[in-house]
């Protein structure tokens, strides 16, 4: 049997993920969903509240390019970070994250190879890539596979939409995305109070019209375990116990997320993705109590002979 008790990390660094399909030279063609992509592959868990706006292209699994830009919010910390990472590759499957439940209220466990996950690395030549974000014109600098920036903390405003342009280079034409980048309210975790049900989850409400995920992962000996719940954005949730422990102990990151979806197609390329996310996260540790086996070895003891 396993206990989990929270944890507020002392630092908790985000490589926010990026993956994905390029984009087109002009507005036209946008699909915008409130609900984030998990994966670029139809049937990888994440979709829209509308059956017909979807977070993939009519079924197609291969993607080229993803532009991903973050408001993260760690419980305990003083301030949030402004982050942004780019990537453009070859045409192939990327998974941006884990699946989530289909259903509202719902968790499903996973695991798999965590190599499998994650963002590709960037090989196809754009040129530059540059937001015009609150702050001003933000530039994406290749640094070691990605195009990625730290963001000034003024850059991010709720509720907006931004323009994306690249300059163009061997691979792709210059590109102009007018509000591609859509930013939605941040949110930030209150509580994560554990109970013999389980964690009780709070956080600043938004619309509880809204479906968001909730993600909790943790790497052990190169497979990523997780829990992926569709929740309401209502402020609250428990997230039971009989989920988290199927997970291997360890420090495991507890996510929540509210996205706005940009997809967008480039001519001789697969789609791309734009993604503007308000993150809240916290950790919370997985620990093998032994309590099963403490209680087999007493009985052990009892029934020895003198």
């Amino acid at each position: 049997m396993r206990d989990v008790r929270f944890s507020v990390p002392l630092l908790f660094v985000l490589l926010v993920l990026v993956a994905a399909l390029p984009l087109l030279a002009s507005a036209c063609g946008q699909q915008r969903s409130t609900e984030s992509p998990f994966g670029s592959t139809s049937g990888s868990g994440g979709s829209s509240d509308d059956d017909d706006d979807t977070t993939t292209n009519d079924g197609e699994d291969l993607s080229s390019g993803w532009i991903e830009v973050s408001r993260v919010a760690n419980l305990g910390a003083a301030s949030a970070v402004i982050r942004a990472v780019a990537a453009w590759y070859p045409a192939q499957v990327v998974m941006a994250q884990p699946s989530i439940a289909d259903d509202l209220d719902d968790c499903i466990t996973g695991s798999g190879d965590a190599a499998l996950y994650g963002l590709p690395e960037s090989e196809l030549d754009v040129g530059l890539t540059v937001l015009s974000m609150a702050s001003g014109d933000e530039v994406l600098e290749l640094a070691g596979d990605h195009h990625s920036a730290n963001l000034p903390y003024t850059s991010w405003e709720a509720n907006q939409e931004y323009n994306i342009q690249t300059t163009g280079g061997d691979d792709v034409d210059p590109l102009e995305l007018e509000g591609a980048l859509g930013t939605p309210s941040s949110i930030a975790l209150n509580t994560v109070d554990s109970g013999e049900a389980g964690y009780t989850i709070e956080w600043l409400g938004g619309d509880n019209s809204n479906e968001i995920p909730l993600l909790v992962t943790i790497e052990d000996g190169g497979v990523l375990h997780w829990i992926g719940c569709r929740v309401l954005d209502d402020g609250e949730f428990l997230l039971p116990l009989t989920h988290t422990a199927s997970l291997p102990a360890g420090l495991a990151s507890l996510e929540l997320r509210r996205q706005v979806v940009t997809n967008f197609e480039i001519p001789g390329h697969a789609d791309g993705t734009v993604v503007g996310v308000a993150r809240a996260l916290t950790a919370i540790e997985i620990i093998e109590t032994g309590d099963d086996d403490d209680s087999a070895d007493d009985d052990d003891d009892d029934s020895t002979p003198n």
